[in-house]
């Protein structure tokens, strides 16, 4: 698939592509890299293979690597924009899922109204969901950076500011 990589000339690039007449910026904010793209199985969808290279010119993943990006025919176009509002619906969904979690997993962990001692089924129970938090932190801790990164993007763009 061709492509285009963009240095912005402060440690992030933009990798623009087009599939099928759909247009679509995919922003990177790393430095040496290389990328593959792959069709995925479900039309709409594609792999992209991001990889930091080393100064042996050796190839590692970054974090999150692979990404999958979607596309959608009925789509507005503004959604594929970087500034578009589908960016703002991600970052929003996110931020609710992750606090979402944390509440639950709060209640579920919280031992001070249980009776661990006499009832096991309560703290297997806490045990479980102390689990899932291990599980889940690094992935929620790279949801959280990419966002900030996504927000540190769009108040460069200055987005949401009204013009004279």
């Amino acid at each position: 698939m061709p492509f285009e990589i963009i240095d912005n000339d402060d440690g992030s690039y933009f990798i623009v592509f087009t599939v099928k007449h759909l247009f679509f910026i995919f922003n990177s904010f790393f430095r040496n890299y290389c990328f593959a793209i792959s069709k995925s199985e479900d039309e709409g969808i594609l792999d992209i293979d991001i990889k930091f290279k080393d100064e042996n010119n050796e190839l590692h993943d970054i974090r999150g690597n692979p990404f999958k990006c979607g596309f959608v025919k009925a789509s507005k176009a503004n959604n594929n924009e970087l500034t578009g509002p589908a960016v703002v619906n991600y970052i929003t969904k996110q931020l609710k899922d992750i606090s979402d979690f944390i509440e639950v997993t709060k209640e579920n962990i919280e031992i001070r109204n249980k009776n661990i001692r006499e009832n096991v089924q309560e703290l297997i129970n806490v045990m479980v969901n102390l689990e899932k938090v291990r599980v889940k932190n690094d992935d929620d801790v790279l949801t959280l950076d990419t966002i900030e990164e996504m927000l540190n993007f769009l108040k460069k763009k200055e987005f949401g500011k009204e013009n004279d």
